[in-house]
C-alpha cells in the first residue's frame, strides 16, 4: 500500500495530510500532521475523488474554513519483495539447534532504510500461523528462532517483508519451505506388477520426505508407458497424475499402476522424524 503526500492549498495557509490507499481512485482517508496556523487539532469533514478538486469543512475552536483546492499527490514506492535465502527450500533442519531465517539484502527505489522486518511461519497446510515475529523497528535481514520453539516431524512455510523508514511496506516474499526434525531411513511396501484395473495399488507415507518428488520417494525415473501414479483431489472432485506437480505428503493415499516393474523404495531412501 503505497502512501500518498496530499496538499490542500488555500491563499496563504495549507494542510498536510497523509493517507493510505490501494487505489487512488477511491476515497481518501485523512489524518493531519500539520497545520501552520498554529490551531488545535481540528474536526473535519472532506468529499471528493483523487484528481478531481477537493471540499475540505476545516472546523477548530476558533473558527471554521471552507476550503477548496486542488490535490497535489507525491507517490512513494514500496521497498523492493525479498527474496529468501536460507534456508533452501524443502531443508531438514535439527530441532535441537537455534534455526536462523535469512532473506536477501534490503533494498528501496526512493533509497530510504530498513525500519523493519515481519516475519510469518505456518505448518504445511495449516491456515494458522504457527509463528510471527513482527519487528519494528529492527533492521535485520534475518531472524533466530530459539531450539524447541518450532515443532519437529512437521514442514513449515515461511516468508518475509520489509517496511521502509518512510513507513511503505514491501509485498511478502515467496514461500519457501524447511522441516524440523532428524533423517532416518524408511521402507514402503512393494508394488506388485500389473495392467488391469484391480491391479491398482495404494500406498500412503507417515512422514515427511526428505524429498517430496515421487520419483525420489519410489528411487525410479517415471515412464508413462509402463507405470501410473496419481492421488485425488477433493477439492476438484477429481484425480491428478504424475506431472501436474505431484508431491507426496503424510496421510495422504495414492494409487500406483505398474506394467512390469515392482515400485519399492531403496533403503537409501531417506525420511525424516
Amino acid at each position: 500500500m503505497n502512501k500518498t503526500l496530499v496538499i490542500i492549498t488555500s491563499g496563504t495557509r495549507y494542510w498536510v495530510g497523509i493517507h493510505r490507499a490501494a487505489e487512488q481512485t477511491t476515497d481518501l482517508g485523512w489524518a493531519w500532521n500539520y497545520m501552520d496556523d498554529g490551531l488545535k487539532s481540528p474536526t473535519w469533514r472532506s468529499s471528493g475523488l483523487a484528481g478531481e478538486p477537493w471540499t475540505i469543512s476545516y472546523y477548530s475552536e476558533e473558527s471554521a474554513y471552507i476550503v477548496n483546492g486542488e490535490i497535489v499527490s507525491i507517490v512513494t514506492n514500496k521497498p523492493v519483495t525479498p527474496v529468501l535465502i536460507s534456508p533452501l527450500n524443502e531443508d531438514v533442519l535439527s530441532k535441537t539447534q537455534e534455526i536462523t531465517l535469512m532473506a536477501s539484502p534490503f533494498s528501496d527505489p526512493d533509497d530510504h532504510t530498513l525500519y523493519g522486518t515481519s516475519w510469518q511461519i505456518k505448518a504445511n497446510n495449516d491456515t494458522v500461523v504457527h509463528f510471527s515475529e513482527e519487528m519494528w523497528p529492527n533492521s535485520k535481514e534475518y531472524l533466530n528462532i530459539p531450539a524447541g520453539t518450532l515443532l519437529p516431524g512437521l514442514k513449515y512455510l515461511w516468508k518475509v517483508r520489509y517496511a521502509d523508514s518512510n513507513g511503505d511496506i514491501s509485498e511478502w516474499s515467496e514461500e519457501s519451505t524447511f522441516k524440523v526434525g532428524t533423517s532416518v531411513p524408511e521402507s514402503l511396501p512393494e508394488i506388485p506388477a500389473g495392467i488391469k484395473l484391480e491391479d491398482f495399488g495404494m500406498i500412503s507415507i507417515v512422514h515427511w520426505p526428505d524429498n517430496p518428488s515421487p520419483t525420489a520417494v519410489f528411487n525410479i525415473d517415471y515412464n508413462a508407458r509402463y507405470c501410473k501414479f496419481g492421488t485425488y483431489d477433493p477439492i476438484t472432485g477429481s484425480y491428478i497424475e504424475y506431472g501436474e506437480n505431484i508431491e507426496m505428503e503424510p496421510g495422504k493415499a495414492y494409487w500406483v499402476l505398474t506394467r512390469e516393474l515392482r515400485w519399492r523404495v531403496s533403503r537409501k531412501h531417506i525420511m525424516f522424524l
